[in-house]
């Protein structure tokens, strides 16, 4: 009777020993799944975004084929080169002339136009006026 109760004993705990290890082995193969996952997701988010860089890239090429074959690549570059002429003439008749709001700007003594000139003159070009620009306050 004495060895079947040790017999029973040892079987019990065979049997947790099995219980721990397919434990272990559910929680590999579960960690396994969740990285596959997130692989998975990751490289199609990558698939995704060369797709769409790839189908810009063609759209920004057809674009710039069009224009070519219209010969619309020099006029465009000949209307940006215009108007910063011009702008620049218009800008440089407000900073000699005696207004000190414009003069204390960084950018009064470059050639190159700011991004915010830019934005203002394209929205509407009355929404510059330098006379109204008090920086030196």
């Amino acid at each position: 009777m004495m060895s079947l109760g040790n017999e029973l004993e040892s079987l019990k705990e065979l049997l947790h020993t099995y219980e721990q290890s397919i434990q272990r082995k559910d929680d590999v193969i579960s960690n396994l799944t969740g990285a596959m996952g997130k692989q998975r997701d990751k490289f199609d988010t990558l698939k995704t975004f060369c797709e769409w860089k790839i189908k810009h890239n063609d759209v920004k090429r057809e674009v710039s084929n069009f224009l070519l074959a219209l010969g619309m690549n020099s006029i465009l570059g000949y209307i940006k080169r215009t108007f910063n002429e011009i702008f620049d003439s218009w800008l440089s008749f407000f900073i000699s002339s005696e207004s000190p709001n414009l003069k204390c700007y960084p950018w009064s003594e470059k050639s190159a136009i700011p991004n915010d000139v830019w934005k203002c003159c394209f929205q509407s070009p009355a929404a510059f006026i330098p006379e109204q620009v008090n920086c030196c306050e």
